[in-house]
């Protein structure tokens, strides 16, 4: 009902409901006030409008357009496009192949570890398997101390809970990152494609591997299954990582040659810290392959000096251009790859394993700062373009929803360990 004002002598008086107005029993009322009051209350009083509509979401208006002057709710099952950043397509497989081929170079570290820690035999319960000591790697929780004994409680002293001793491999997400490239055949290069297709045939399996071993003897697994599914993972194991060395040998030349390639300048257009960054990277790249294996002499101090002065005048250009993303997302991974490289050349010859790794780690970070950057200067600059297969969106009144069954999901076959 609508709440109509009194006025008296240009006065609003409280308002008052129609068509009824509550009288306090215990209230005395004058008969003459009461009718006047009653008379004036119902002069004003009115059928109230109709309220108004909620607010209509996207999804919903979506759902209900109009065809024909008739509601069309096949508008809701219509994909709704993507945007992504409009990266050229050289940009794009450069950086999956050096992310690629920087970040597998921990296999060295993983292969050594584990076989070290598995040469008298599979892994048992008083022996279990390393997957490698990593200067950048969380380690491992540290034994808890025994709980005090409850008050009262005559039993013995509560064992604590063993602590979880999974390792960690930073380096398997660049694993993954081989698989992208592979697919990657734009531009055309016969001899690098055939060589990330030969590498991921071995890394991709390997990688899983890898994850499923470390969780199953870092959360004692075993002790479920009395090491069945371990001695599967050993065995997958033991087999693949003495080809690490071979394997990664084989991208050596095919992926130096391709970054010989390079055009010499971005094809996106950069601003001036974005083109600091890419000079700054191709400097800590020259520096980086002087740690492969076998490669050829260099005089790694007048690269370290290169790399050096590339990372002052980035830092020179960020300062000018504080909101260039560039900033933010390569001046770490930048400053870290510098740290690795002065620690790695003044271990001199033969540099260790451990320093070797940093370089190679951070040299990967840094390819993917860069490449993170130039993503979010193109989105700011609104330079998209239609981005794979488009999002299928339904409106909520469309959606199924299927309640979940977790026997279900526990009760999925694990592979057969024979």
């Amino acid at each position: 009902m609508k709440l109509e004002p009194l006025s008296v002598r240009g006065r609003s008086a409280t308002p008052i409901r129609c068509p009824q107005r509550h009288v306090d029993p215990g209230r005395r009322w004058r008969p003459g006030v009461f009718v006047a009051v009653a008379v004036g209350a119902l002069a004003g009083c009115q059928e109230d409008p109709p309220p108004p509509p909620p607010p209509t979401s996207l999804a919903t208006a979506q759902a209900t357009a109009t065809v024909g002057g008739k509601g069309d709710p096949a508008a809701a099952m219509r994909p709704r496009s993507t945007q992504v950043p409009r990266v050229d397509p050289d940009t794009m497989k450069r950086y999956r192949v050096e992310s690629c081929f920087f970040g597998s170079q921990g296999l060295r570290l993983l292969a050594a570890g584990y076989l070290e820690s598995t040469k008298a035999g599979p892994p048992t319960a008083d022996r279990q398997p390393s997957f490698g000591t990593y200067p950048n790697g969380v380690k491992p929780a540290k034994p808890a101390e025994k709980e005090k004994q409850a008050p009262g409680d005559e039993a013995e002293e509560r064992r604590p809970r063993p602590p979880s001793v999974t390792q960690t491999v930073p380096f398997v997400r660049y694993l993954r990152y081989c698989a992208i490239a592979k697919s990657l055949t734009e531009p055309a290069d016969p001899t690098l494609d055939a060589a990330m297709k030969s590498f991921n045939e071995y890394a991709a399996p390997l990688t899983q591997f890898i994850i499923q071993a470390s969780r199953y003897f870092g959360t004692r697994q075993w002790e479920k299954d009395d090491f069945e599914r371990g001695k599967f993972l050993h065995e997958k194991l033991s087999e693949a990582l003495p080809k690490a060395e071979a394997q990664l040998a084989t991208l050596v030349a095919p992926v130096n040659g391709f970054a010989a390639k390079a055009p010499a300048e971005s094809p996106e257009k950069l601003d001036d810290a974005g083109l600091a960054a890419r000079e700054a990277t191709a400097k800590a790249r020259a520096l980086a392959v002087t740690f492969l294996p076998d490669a050829e002499g260099a005089d790694r101090a007048a690269l370290l000096e290169a790399a050096v002065a590339a990372q002052k005048t980035f830092a020179d250009a960020v300062a000018k251009d504080e909101k260039s993303p560039y900033g933010k997302a390569v001046t770490p991974k930048l400053n870290a790859f510098i740290d690795a490289a002065k620690a790695a050349v003044e271990a001199g010859e033969p540099t260790p394993a451990d320093e070797t790794y940093m370089v190679m780690f951070t040299m990967a970070d840094l390819v993917e700062a860069n490449h993170r950057a130039l993503n979010q200067l193109l989105r700011m600059r609104g330079d998209l373009k239609p981005g794979g297969k488009p999002m299928q969106v339904l409106s909520p009144q469309f959606r199924q929803r299927i309640r979940a069954d977790p026997g279900a999901l526990r009760a999925r076959p694990i592979p057969s360990a024979k």
